[in-house]
Parts: C-alpha cells; sequence; structure tokens
C-alpha cells in the first residue's frame, strides 16, 4: 500500500515506465482478455496508472489525502480493465474514466465524513467550495460571488465541508437542489456512454457537455462537425435510445427507466 512519503516516488517511477497504447493494442489486449487472459487486465491496468493520476487531482482538499485518493482511483481502474469490451469501440481511457471517478466518489462519501450524507449533497459541497476558491482569487467575497443568491450563509470560512450538518445539509434552496438533480443526472448519463459508437459518443457528448465539452445545440454541432442539423438530432436520439435500453437491461425496471431517462434529458437541457 502506498503511504504518503511514497506518493512523489511512485508517480516518478509511472512517469518513467508509462508507454501509452494505441487503440491497436487495447483492441489486442481486448480480445485476449475476453478469451479468459487475466494477464490481459494487468497491462492495461499499468498502461492507465498515469491516467488515474492525472484524475485523481481535481479531488485535493476534499478530506482524503492524495495518496489514498490514488488507491481509490487504482480500484475503479481494476474495475474498468475486468469489464474492457473493445467491440464498443471506446478508447479503454474513457471507459475508465468514469469507473475511476466513481471508486474515488464513493471513497469521499463513505470515508471523509463523520456522517455519510448522499452524493448529491457532496457534489453542492465541491461546487460551492470551487465558487468560494473562485471568487478569493479574484479578491471579492463569496457574498459578491454569489450575487445575492440564498445560499451565502454557507460561506466556506465558517463551514466545514467534510463533516456536513444533517439540517444544514436538507435546508438546500430549491434552485440549487435541481442543479444537485442536474449533476446526478450527468453522472448516471455518463455511466451509460459506454455503448455508443466514437460518432454518437462525439455528438452526445457536445449536447449535454460531457468529457469536458461546452453544451452545444444542433446547429452549433453541425457546424463544428460539418454534419447537418438532422444528422446530430438523429446521432443524439439514436444515442439516447441505445442507453435507455442499456440502463432498462441493467435495472429491469422498463417504465421506471424511462422516466428516469426523460427525467435525466430534461434537467440536462435546462440552463
Amino acid at each position: 500500500m502506498l503511504q504518503p512519503e511514497d506518493t512523489t516516488r511512485y508517480r516518478n517511477d509511472i512517469a518513467r515506465v508509462f508507454n501509452r497504447l494505441t487503440k491497436e493494442q487495447e483492441r489486442a489486449l481486448g480480445k485476449r482478455l475476453l478469451k479468459g487472459d487475466q494477464t490481459a487486465i494487468q497491462e492495461l491496468v499499468e498502461a492507465n496508472l498515469p491516467l488515474v493520476i492525472h484524475l485523481s487531482r481535481r479531488y485535493t482538499s476534499m478530506g482524503m489525502t492524495q495518496t489514498d485518493i490514488i488507491q481509490e482511483g487504482n480500484i475503479g481502474l481494476i474495475r474498468a480493465a475486468r469489464c474492457f469490451d473493445y467491440r464498443k469501440n471506446v478508447r479503454f481511457s474513457t471507459h475508465a474514466g468514469w469507473y475511476i471517478f466513481g471508486s474515488i466518489l464513493r471513497a469521499l462519501e463513505d470515508k471523509s465524513r463523520l456522517v455519510r450524507i448522499p452524493g448529491s449533497f457532496h457534489y453542492a459541497n465541491m461546487k460551492m467550495k470551487k465558487r468560494y476558491e473562485k471568487a478569493k482569487s479574484q479578491g471579492k467575497t463569496f457574498k459578491e460571488k454569489l450575487k445575492g443568491d440564498p445560499h451565502s450563509e454557507y460561506n466556506p470560512e465558517n463551514y466545514e465541508f467534510k463533516n456536513v450538518s444533517l439540517d444544514n445539509a436538507f435546508r438546500l434552496h430549491n434552485s440549487d437542489e435541481r442543479a444537485i438533480e442536474r449533476m446526478e443526472a450527468r453522472d448516471e448519463l455518463s455511466r451509460l456512454m459506454v455503448c455508443l459508437l466514437p460518432e454518437e459518443l462525439d455528438v452526445i457528448s457536445r449536447y449535454f457537455g460531457l468529457n469536458d465539452l461546452p453544451a452545444q445545440n444542433f446547429r452549433e454541432i453541425a457546424q463544428t462537425l460539418k454534419i447537418s442539423q438532422s444528422k446530430a438530432k438523429s446521432l443524439v436520439n439514436r444515442a439516447l435510445v441505445k442507453m435507455g435500453r442499456l440502463a432498462s437491461e441493467t435495472t429491469r425496471k422498463p417504465a421506471t427507466t424511462t422516466l428516469s431517462f426523460r427525467r435525466i434529458r430534461r434537467y440536462l437541457q435546462q440552463n
């Protein structure tokens, strides 16, 4: 197990031996994996350890040491390698990212709090802290940054992010509850994207603003990708149908899943 003092050396060791896999190499490992070759899992994991380090950086100062966050991310990476299917034509880094994020977020929820609260409140706290840090860097007070937001009482100068009062947690304003629901919906949507073809993945990511891309409407997508608006809309709808089917297969509750998926689309389309 990594010790905090070993983290820098661990990063340096990985940087020295890192050799990123090509798409063809990933496919070859995927074929071996489907045939039951367990060494393929190890090779996928070892080749993508730098990905965990890169993604873990955004979760610093969230109640866990960087060493622990990296270790949790590695657990997610191993899970991703075990279920990787090259036939879906998705790069392993895209596939693994959701598992890494999920593993880290679950650990943050379970280990960084005296009282466990839902993940939605954890997302809200992360967002609030980022807003505070941005305001501070701009020389503004948190209240000025919020511009009358009813949440100005949640000033991080007087707010302990890792130990959340349940009384305060359930006093979230309706507008922020909707924002939290959108974040949860975006997370649910992301987990279903593994079933998409590359062109579907690209368009759906642009439409909903996923994978660090700005959200775009059909006209903007069409201009960016040099396709027609009807083609862009068709790809989005096709992707939604695919992900809806995957969600139904996973939950075995078609009716509930359909309603849930409509909720996802509605919230993500709101500004």
